[in-house]
């Protein structure tokens, strides 16, 4: 419980930032303690803007605060409110920035590729691949429950091995969809 607490503090703190007159900015990276291949990204933005760039690693992330449009895919802009949680692909070409005044906080995690697919491997799932992009209608209000804890557990040493493993295998059950025509996962070649 202490874990809950204390992340509602920073939270709330974190509201009045933003609330306030006088926003910072600030960005807090991390990797995993048991997985540091895992980096976690704790962030609030106001005016900071993304240019088009990749990430080598899926990046699942959780708005907690504010807004932000996501230019991803055929520059079709994606407006992402707080509570939605998104998915981008290896290799996939996005932009981002921070909607209105208000400025965004958000969480992202950066999750290697070799993970995913040596979670589908272990859980017999050849089938399923991450979802692309998880649209706000469709999800549930637990999915964003979900990552922000698997945030603070990952980042925590005080969290055993196996209490970090189930969080995140709870959570990569959420985001791995039936694959019906999506492009297969392939781990050995990023390219394809």
């Amino acid at each position: 419980m202490l874990h809950i607490s204390s992340f509602l503090a920073e939270l709330i703190v974190l509201i009045m930032l933003v609330m306030s007159s006088h926003l910072l900015e600030f960005a807090h990276y991390r990797k995993g303690f048991y997985h540091p291949a895992i980096e976690l990204l704790h962030a609030l933005y106001t005016s900071h803007s993304f240019t088009p760039h990749f990430h080598d690693m899926y990046a699942v992330g959780v708005v907690e605060a504010g807004a932000l449009t996501n230019c991803y895919k055929h520059n079709y802009p994606e407006h992402i409110a707080m509570g939605d949680v998104f998915v981008i692909n290896p290799g996939d070409v996005h932009t981002g920035k921070p909607v209105g005044d208000q400025g965004v906080i958000y969480r992202l995690m950066y999750l290697p590729a070799w993970i995913a697919a040596q979670w589908v491997t272990e859980q017999n799932s050849a089938d399923r691949i991450p979802q692309a992009l998880i649209r706000a209608g469709t999800i549930r209000p637990d999915l964003s429950r979900r990552l922000v804890r698997l945030h603070q557990v990952l980042a925590d040493p005080g969290y055993s091995q196996l209490e970090q493993e189930s969080n995140l295998s709870e959570l990569l059950a959420q985001l791995f969809i039936p694959r019906h025509g999506i492009e297969k996962l392939n781990h050995d070649n990023p390219e394809s």
